[in-house]
């Protein structure tokens, strides 16, 4: 990406949100948020009390929120002003306010040994970001410093093993879904860049070096892509599309052709 990662989320934050809001992300998000949702109430005992939480590359922060709304002390990190600004004015509308308000940084992931102590966080989310950066490894390496011994990274990224079925399937762009096969990075219609696309044990490969543990993975948007516009937009199968992504998206062979991978790790 040639343009500085601030810059490009920035200007389209508010392009970012509306995408979020409409059908695909709305779907998008609440498969994240049962995935996210149902991993928390297995590993934590809800009694224990809050938990520290750090949204890395928060973007307009709903998942982050959610958590804030349930009785976390959560943290949203984002390089772009814009997007910060956005969560923010969505944290103003929660009601009740949150028992321990939403604290909002404006900086880069892999700044965040200078934001934080060490072993600061229960748990971190770093979702659809990864892909944008030139290199993971510094991020990924800062991610593992402030997370506590026992603490967990939530990681979503772009499927690279998904570009080919997508651009042959709903889109009929051929020589391009032949390019995908061996290609290691895909455009992005939103943010207008290049971004790098991973498969899964590259994925996994790349957390163990950064002495991160992969413990869960699963998928995330696995029919959407292939439906009609009409079908994703019919709120009476709104829901029971979700279930059907939810349930194929813990499963082989479904969840390898994801559009986006969902890993679970602990800090080795």
């Amino acid at each position: 990406m040639d343009q500085p990662i601030a810059s490009v989320f920035g200007e389209q934050a508010f392009a970012y949100r509306d995408y979020l809001e409409g059908p695909s992300g709305r779907l998008r998000q609440e498969i994240a948020w049962r995935r996210v949702s149902t991993f928390l109430e297995r590993i934590w005992n809800t009694a224990s009390g809050p938990r520290r939480i750090l949204d890395a590359g928060c973007g307009t922060g709903e998942l982050a929120l959610r958590l804030a709304r349930i009785g976390h002390q959560v943290v949203l990190l984002d390089p772009a002003e814009e997007m910060l600004s956005i969560a923010q004015y969505q944290t103003k509308a929660l009601r009740p306010p949150p028992a321990f308000p939403p604290q909002f940084l404006q900086g880069a992931v892999e700044e965040a040994t200078g934001f934080f102590e060490e072993g600061t966080f229960d748990l971190i989310l770093c979702h659809f970001l990864v892909e944008y950066l030139h290199d993971p490894r510094p991020a990924l390496a800062a991610l593992r410093h402030v997370l506590r011994p026992d603490g967990w990274l939530s990681l979503i990224t772009v499927n690279r093993r998904q570009e080919s079925l997508r651009l042959a399937i709903r889109d009929q762009q051929f020589t391009e879904a032949l390019e995908a096969l061996t290609c290691t990075t895909s455009p992005d219609s939103l943010f207008g860049a290049r971004r790098l696309a991973f498969g899964r044990e590259e994925l996994k490969a790349l957390l163990q070096k950064a002495g991160l543990e992969v413990a869960e993975e699963g998928g995330i948007s696995i029919f959407i892509d292939y439906l009609a516009k009409e079908a994703i937009e019919d709120r009476s199968s709104f829901e029971s599309l979700l279930n059907l992504e939810e349930e194929a998206g813990n499963h082989h062979p479904w969840k390898d052709v994801a559009r986006y991978l969902h890993l679970f790790a602990r800090k080795a």
